[in-house]
């Protein structure tokens, strides 16, 4: 389990650095932060596919070799695809239906997804590999991602108080919401924080 911005994107990013893949091809829609974050690490090529296009159709379109991998989403959940047969290495990203059938079916090298984005949680990623491949080696905790996560907390207690009628400033709440947005961006791989991982626990 990972933190910050990372969530998903660290989590990407180890195992891109994990594997050496000469080359990474990424779905046309998808994060351009992602792709950014990607290049100091491996070559980036784009395939046509979007929400509401065919899966299966949009995969016998392109050839890919084994010496590559390529990032395949399961965007807002609409895709029930649970087995893809590709020479390359899959990695799949669950962010938006992490408890699917696909994502718990899935034959892929990789799996990866956002927790915050399914859980109340300030931070956090899961990266698994149904193909019982080695993990890359678990991160560290880092302070700066227990402060950014900390922050991130406040941010949420104060929007939940505001949204139950306290006479909060919403301005106080956005503010530090974009602020550690930004900071997850340049925060370096860390571990999912403590708190964040206690209530996952219980």
């Amino acid at each position: 389990l990972v933190g910050g911005h990372a969530l998903a994107e660290q989590l990407l990013i180890d195992i891109v650095k994990h594997n050496q893949w000469e080359c990474i091809w990424v779905p046309s829609y998808y994060c351009y932060e992602f792709i950014e974050a990607l290049l100091p690490y491996t070559k980036v090529r784009f395939y046509d596919y979007t929400p509401f296009d065919n899966l299966n159709q949009v995969l016998n379109n392109i050839t890919i070799s084994n010496k590559e991998a390529i990032v395949i989403s399961n965007f807002f959940g609409l895709n029930k695809q649970s087995h893809i047969d590709l020479k390359c290495s899959i990695i799949e990203d669950h962010s938006h239906d992490l408890i699917s059938d696909w994502a718990r079916n899935s034959n892929a090298d990789w799996c990866f997804a956002s927790l915050r984005k399914t859980l109340p949680i300030a931070d956090g990623g899961i990266l698994w590999s149904p193909k019982c491949h080695n993990l890359p080696p678990k991160p560290r905790q880092t302070t700066e991602g227990e402060k950014l996560a900390s922050d991130r907390y406040k941010a949420m207690a104060l929007k939940s108080q505001y949204l139950e009628g306290t006479k909060i400033d919403k301005d106080v709440f956005r503010e530090i919401y974009i602020r550690t947005e930004n900071e997850f961006d340049m925060l370096p791989i860390s571990c999912i924080s403590k708190h964040s991982f206690d209530i996952i626990s219980q």
